[in-house]
């Protein structure tokens, strides 16, 4: 794979940045090497996200310019879909930060959608606890 990747550097050079921020931010916390004391968390998917991105990016760019005709509409179709799924996550995180008013409705609304989870139903009565409401 490091071969291939040498080869190609200077063909696509976002496919190679791409995988490098996909797998990189994982090496430290696989405990492959030495150990960490951490785990994945979101803090180590954030450049993950950015070389997946990436990748697509480059795939779609690739795609659309081919010479073969049924790579250019796989090309159009791959580009459709991103452009769908940006918009998708662009009236997500619009929805999300509304929520972000207030510590009150933050955790209200994640106690709703995350009912199991400890860290957040703990929080939440953090929040029901300084408004004086743990009746609730």
């Amino acid at each position: 794979l490091a071969a291939h990747g040498l080869c190609i550097r200077r063909q696509s050079p976002g496919v190679i940045l791409g995988l490098g921020l996909v797998v990189i931010p994982f090496v430290p916390a696989s405990n492959l090497f030495f150990l960490v004391g951490t785990t994945i968390g979101e803090r180590l998917l954030y450049p993950s996200t950015v070389g997946w991105s990436l990748l697509a990016v480059a795939l779609a760019s690739h795609a659309c310019t081919s010479k073969r005709p049924w790579q250019r509409r796989r090309g159009w179709t791959l580009s459709a879909m991103l452009v769908a799924l940006c918009i998708v996550y662009t009236w997500n995180c619009h929805a999300r930060m509304r929520l972000w008013r207030s510590k009150w409705e933050l955790f209200g609304a994640d106690a709703r959608h995350w009912g199991s989870s400890a860290k957040v139903l703990h929080q939440f009565a953090v929040e029901l606890q300084a408004a004086g409401d743990l009746h609730r």
